[in-house]
């Protein structure tokens, strides 16, 4: 909740999709400052942050997860790639070193990966940002469920010649409180998610998770 930024600057949009203890609330007791959103029903995550879409204000979009936690300078650091021309961006999504943080990288991101600078060819959802204007002719595809909804709109925005940055300041921390059958299931859920993403963008059939745009260097 805490960003470098002045929080004039800044509007705070927490999406729950139906979770099972509903505490808006409370929290909104605590975090006055924070627009809490609930859906009556669970509709995956791609209607979460099209419902954040929706009520946002600002000239520019950031995305990220609840399990993930985003350092003081992120939106810092992603203000100045806008301030360079960049419409789009993202940034790493780093992961605690235990055995069941590292298994969750993999099934979820395709592993540790190489970070590399230049554009990128797609991105995780729990790590981008996106100026208002362009994300308006875009949307999350709210069929594509319980994940792989960003793999869908990355190759969407980019097929449609929109420059994805990757910005290695601006990176988050991924750290989800799992047992190993928590784990086991996730992998599963994303298995299913992304298969159903390539129903829908059959191009993505073969792809990667995470991939380069020609001329990415390293």
């Amino acid at each position: 909740m805490h960003q470098s930024l002045d929080s004039a600057d800044v509007e705070i949009i927490v999406v729950d999709d139906c979770s099972p203890t509903n505490r808006l609330n409370e929290l909104s007791e605590d975090f006055p400052g924070v627009r809490f959103v609930r859906h009556s029903s669970n509709r995956g995550p791609g209607a979460a942050r099209n419902t954040g879409i929706s009520q946002a204000n600002g000239r520019y979009l950031a995305f990220t997860d609840s399990d993930v936690v985003a350092p003081i300078y992120w939106l810092r650091n992603y203000a100045r790639v806008f301030e360079a021309g960049a419409v789009a961006a993202c940034g790493s999504v780093y992961h605690q070193k235990d055995f069941l943080s590292k298994m969750t990288a993999i099934t979820a991101f395709g592993g540790h990966l190489k970070q590399r600078h230049g554009p990128r060819a797609s991105f995780a959802a729990a790590n981008f940002a996106i100026s208002a204007e362009t994300m308006r002719k875009f949307s999350f595809n709210e069929l594509v469920r319980p994940a792989g909804e960003d793999m869908v709109l990355s190759w969407q925005i980019v097929n449609a010649g929109v420059e994805i940055l990757y910005n290695a300041k601006a990176w988050v921390m991924h750290k989800p409180t799992m047992t190993p059958k928590d784990v086991f299931w996730r992998a599963s859920q994303y298995g299913r998610g992304f298969r159903i993403a390539r129903v829908h963008e059959p191009s993505l059939a073969g792809s990667g998770f995470h991939r380069y745009a020609k001329g990415a260097s390293g």
